[in-house]
């Protein structure tokens, strides 16, 4: 992340490299990675990319993201468990940019986080 605010972000693994497949995706800590799942997912709540402080952050290491595609705007609901055991959820509806190169998709997005 880049510059101050909250983010979120997960690495997603899909049958197809450069859109997200409709359903579930399930974390899992496996390799190889199997479709419809996701890991790699962490969180920062008032992130400063200047001076690396947070007042928040943690990696997400179990739940779901539930996601539908219309055209070219996708929905997405996060319902999620951070290491802390904190909830995360969050819902998202856009268009997501997928970055090349590395096989699976990744977005940029911003959600509400439930404290």
């Amino acid at each position: 992340m880049i510059g101050k605010g909250s983010g979120i972000s997960f690495e997603m693994f899909s049958s197809k490299t450069n859109e997200l497949d409709n359903g579930d995706y399930r974390y899992a800590d496996s390799n190889p990675n199997l479709i419809r799942t996701f890991d790699d997912g962490f969180y920062a709540i008032n992130y400063n990319s200047e001076n690396g402080e947070t007042e928040e952050d943690d990696f997400i290491t179990g739940g779901t993201i539930s996601v539908s595609k219309d055209g070219e705007k996708y929905s997405i609901t996060i319902d999620c468990i951070a290491e802390n055991g904190k909830k995360i959820t969050g819902f998202y509806k856009g268009i997501l940019q997928y970055i090349d190169g590395i096989d699976e998709k990744a977005v940029n997005f911003k959600l509400r986080f439930n404290q």
